[in-house]
């Protein structure tokens, strides 16, 4: 792969990239497998299960998963939502006792912007 490539592949890894993940865990990460973060995840030696956002909604699997994960990690996702609070209700009991819910969200203060992306919402 060439040199460029590889380097704006690593750019979204830069995100989660500083956090202490614990070792052992596991993580929900709202994604697809292929996507850059999957596979820091997979990098940092996290067990971690991708899915649609629309899969975490499913009450059955909910119910098969509960109290399951140390974090649920969801980039980008949710603030395209209609209604986020219920998501946010139906991960809650998902997570373990001292679990964690990483968000990343699109914000008009965010770096990408300062580099001149642009801001997808004004």
């Amino acid at each position: 792969m060439d040199t460029e490539k590889e380097i704006v592949r690593e750019i979204p890894k830069g995100l989660l990239k500083w956090y202490d993940f614990r070792k052992n865990s596991r993580a929900l990460y709202v994604g697809t497998e292929e996507e850059e973060l999957a596979e820091m995840f997979r990098e940092m030696h996290v067990e971690t299960d991708c899915v649609s956002l629309q899969q975490t909604m499913d009450r059955d699997w909910q119910e098969c998963h509960k109290g399951v994960y140390d974090y649920i990690i969801c980039i980008l996702r949710l603030e395209e939502q209609r209604q986020p609070v219920r998501c946010l209700q139906a991960w809650r009991p998902l997570l373990g006792s001292k679990g964690r819910l990483l968000l990343g969200m699109n914000n008009r203060l965010g770096l990408r912007y300062f580099c001149g992306d642009r801001d997808p919402y004004t």
